[in-house]
């Protein structure tokens, strides 16, 4: 049982395996001009991957998301505009193990939804297992997985009210923490996220409450159970 002074999170999986290639992750490489073609894109990208593998320059860099009030969590991530490095796959398929104990954590414990584009809603979820149940039907192998977190927000939106009619609200979001599971595909001798292949992808929300939602006009409250 854990006590009081524990984070919810052991700290030893907060903490991420180091790198060989991170020393390289500063090496100068060409910037892709904004809003290129894809054609385009692909082209610069092509040119950025050549010289990757040949100076050894890796496709991802280490950053800390918020996890509780105690720890910042470390992730490996694929960095803009660049490919994976077959060295950089394989490092992020061996930390997998260690980022899915924590998504399974979090997943049991915040309010949990899971989306793809091959669904028609969004599912809730309330263990790890149920995720690899519905990627098994589907056929979904993923190769490594991203987090991110989400800060609390305030927006202006449009929703129905109880009329079904639209109309404006004030919409309080709580944190919360965007899993992703990403597939890859080879290119130009290293790996990009797959979304050619695979037209869909899976992602996990997991909430740390519900919304509150205040209409404009009239100062109604509203709270949406199953709101995703």
């Amino acid at each position: 049982m854990q006590n009081a002074n524990e984070s919810y999170i052991p700290e030893d999986l907060c903490i991420a395996p180091e790198y060989h290639l991170a020393k390289n992750t500063y090496k100068e490489l060409p910037a892709i001009k904004p809003d290129t073609l894809k054609s385009e894109y692909l082209d610069s990208l092509a040119e950025i991957s050549a010289i990757q593998i040949f100076e050894d320059i890796p496709g991802i860099k280490k950053s800390r998301i918020t996890i509780d009030s105690k720890n910042l969590l470390e992730i490996w991530e694929p960095i803009p505009d660049r490919v994976l490095l077959t060295e950089d796959l394989e490092f992020l398929k061996a930390d997998n193990q260690r980022i899915e104990v924590v998504v399974e954590k979090l997943t049991w414990l915040g309010d949990s939804w899971l989306s793809s584009e091959i669904l028609e809603k969004k599912i809730k979820i309330g263990t790890w297992g149920e995720v690899l149940n519905v990627l098994n039907e589907y056929n979904y192998l993923f190769d490594f997985i991203i987090i991110a977190y989400r800060f609390p927000k305030i927006v202006l939106e449009t929703h129905n009210n109880e009329f079904n009619e639209p109309a404006e609200y004030w919409s309080m979001y709580p944190s919360c923490w965007n899993i992703c599971l990403i597939k890859t595909r080879t290119f130009n001798g290293g790996y990009v996220g797959d979304d050619y292949n695979t037209p869909y992808k899976f992602n996990i929300e997991v909430w740390a409450g519900l919304p509150f939602f205040r209409n404009t006009k009239t100062g109604e409250p509203v709270r949406i159970e199953n709101w995703c």
